[in-house]
């Protein structure tokens, strides 16, 4: 019995040995051969051993020899490489029927091999595909997501978006993918059993943008009127893409003026500027017609311009109407005003309290007139309680800019007479005077904010009390910049990085109880002649000048000054000008002179300075 187990073990080992099976001594025929099934499933790559599969009847037949063949060995076929058993081999998808014959007789029987990927053994999502970032309330979008299995055999497929489930995962519990958002939401992904979970980044959402879905119902003004915003509809729109309507937007009630274009609406720091058709009372294209505009205007009309006009003659403005005159482009080139040779462009007359601004405009000048705006001589009396705004002109002229010095005689004295030079250019070439003069004003104002002034002397004031100067932004250039004679109880400030460039900055004379602040302004000198003092005060008493910022001077020869205060002439006395909050740089100019043995004003310098 030991001997026969032996011999069919024998054969079982001669029958995984090879694709052939030989005898191994002792010869008993095979009566037949059989698949134990019809078909096997095999993963790409995978292998089976044959000899699970077939069975020889009897169990200890010999002698024998078994062929193998496939129908595509592409998918799979019989492999004897590995030593010691047969293996059928899946080598690509499909199905390949694999057939066992026994030589030389008809005992034959065949399996089917379907090649497959296998079972998933896991899911996984493409993050990168994945819409991760969201507002609150806003719900998940799967657009573009893409989700795959991993199979047995070690591939991979996209998984069809119909076949797996997505949930939103709030605090462990799964909702549907519909819900609105909020921090702290994540993501699962389900397929079969697995899940796969991503991170989202839920920020709170806010108002992006406003926008207005109904126009109101007037949308054209005129300068002077206020908006209505009956029937206008505005939607907050946000991060989110969410909307609302809202109604406690707020505007701008004043009335508009010659640089509104539009109106601008804020709901919670979220601003639209919503544009809108704002019209003069007068639109003049041709110059010609501005004095007739100007006769017929009513009180607070407003004259529109436009186009180029060269050579045109006076035009008289009557101080008591209120007028807007300003300049409105149609072309890239701009509105621009050229005056007749030897003539103002704008003479201010009549009598009675009102104002004119002249804005959006260049306006030149030629020959020798004494300025491009001024006054009519016999009816200074109009500038008491008069306004006079210069906004956005650049006036270029051989002669100066703006003149109201009224002539040295009795009784001429104004009130309330008050100048805004605002967003300006003034380029004077050749004229020995102010670029702005004024004369005999009492509680009056000249104010220049974020503009330039460039002439032989910028600013010549005499004879005022009462008065406040501001300079704003600005940049004045000349060979003097401020002289002022006559000057009491008056307040001057420069201030947020104001320039004050030429060689003679303060020229002062005759000046009683006045205040100077220059705060964070810049002052530069280069003084070129011998004798030039870069602030000077002769004839003064009791006046205060306070300077912090930069100083910087450079003298080219000669004995220059910094400071040049001519004390106990011309009962002049009192004095402080106090430099010690000023960085200064001095180049050949000595810091001060006070011409007195006895002085009782004084100059305050910083305790470090470079000379």
């Amino acid at each position: 019995m030991k001997r026969v187990a032996l011999v069919c073990l024998l054969s079982l080992i001669c029958l995984g040995a090879s694709a052939l099976l030989f005898a191994c001594g002792g010869s008993t025929a095979p009566t037949n051969l059989y698949f134990v099934q019809d078909q096997v499933d095999l993963v790409l790559n995978g292998s089976i051993t044959m000899s699970t599969l077939l069975r020889i009847v009897p169990g200890n037949a010999s002698g024998f020899r078994i062929d193998y063949t496939s129908s595509d060995e592409k998918i799979a076929r019989v492999d004897s490489s590995a030593v010691g058993y047969l293996r059928i081999v899946a080598r690509g998808y499909g199905s390949a029927e694999i057939t066992a014959t026994i030589r030389d007789t008809n005992l034959t029987d065949s399996i089917i091999v379907n090649v497959t990927d296998g079972d998933i053994v896991d899911m996984y999502v493409d993050e990168l595909s994945v819409i991760r970032n969201y507002y609150v309330g806003q719900t998940f979008e799967r657009t573009g997501m893409t989700v795959w299995a991993l199979y047995e055999s070690g591939e991979s497929s996209q998984i069809s978006e119909e076949d797996y489930q997505v949930n939103v995962l709030r605090e462990g519990e799964k909702l549907s993918v519909d819900t609105p958002l909020i921090k702290g939401d994540s993501l699962t992904i389900s397929y079969r059993n697995y899940d796969y979970e991503v991170e989202l980044l839920i920020l709170d959402d806010y108002i992006a943008s406003l926008e207005v879905t109904t126009p109101p119902v007037v949308e054209q003004y005129y300068i002077g009127d206020s908006f209505d915003s009956t029937g206008m509809v505005v939607e907050a729109v946000y991060a989110s893409g969410k909307r609302e309507v809202i109604t406690d937007y707020t505007f701008d009630s004043q009335p508009f003026d010659y640089n509104d274009s539009g109106i601008t609406l804020t709901y919670q720091d979220v601003s639209l500027f919503y544009p809108l058709e704002i019209n003069a009372n007068t639109v003049v294209s041709n110059y010609g017609l501005l004095q007739e505009a100007i006769d017929s205007a009513t009180d607070g009309d407003s004259i529109m311009i436009t186009g180029r006009h060269n050579n045109v003659p006076t035009i008289h403005i009557p101080s008591s109407k209120n007028l807007i005159i300003f300049g409105r482009a149609t072309d890239s080139l701009g509105v621009s005003v050229t005056a007749r040779a030897n003539s103002p462009a704008f003479v201010i007359v009549g009598e009675g309290e009102g104002s004119l601004t002249l804005a959006n405009f260049t306006l030149s000048g030629q020959g020798e007139t004494s300025a491009l705006i001024t006054y009519q001589e016999d009816s200074f009396e109009s500038l008491n309680n008069f306004d006079l705004t210069i906004d956005n002109v650049t006036i270029n002229g051989t002669i100066g800019a703006i003149d109201f010095a009224l002539p040295a005689q009795e009784g001429n004295l104004i009130e309330n007479f008050n100048i805004q030079v605002l967003n300006s250019q003034i380029n004077i070439s050749e004229y020995l005077e102010g670029a702005i003069k004024l004369s005999f004003v009492q509680n009056s104002s000249l104010t220049i904010t974020n503009s330039q002034i460039t002439s032989n002397i910028t600013l010549e004031i005499t004879n005022c009390n009462n008065l406040s100067l501001n300079i704003d932004g600005s940049v004045l250039s000349g060979d003097e910049v401020v002289v002022m004679d006559s000057i009491s109880s008056s307040n001057v400030e420069v201030k947020n990085r104001s320039y004050l460039n030429g060689k003679s900055l303060l020229a002062l004379t005759n000046l009683t109880q006045n205040n100077f602040v220059f705060s964070n302004s810049y002052l530069t000198a280069n003084i070129e002649s011998e004798g030039v003092s870069v602030i000077s005060l002769d004839a003064c008493q009791e006046n205060n000048i306070n300077i912090s910022g930069e100083v910087n001077v450079t003298s080219v020869e000669g004995e220059s000054y910094l400071v040049k205060i001519r004390d106990g002439e011309n009962n002049s006395a009192n004095n402080i000008v106090d430099l010690s909050g000023a960085t200064l740089a001095l180049t050949n100019v000595l810091e001060q002179l006070i011409e007195e043995q006895t002085p009782t004003s004084k100059v305050v310098l910083p305790s470090t300075s470079e000379n």
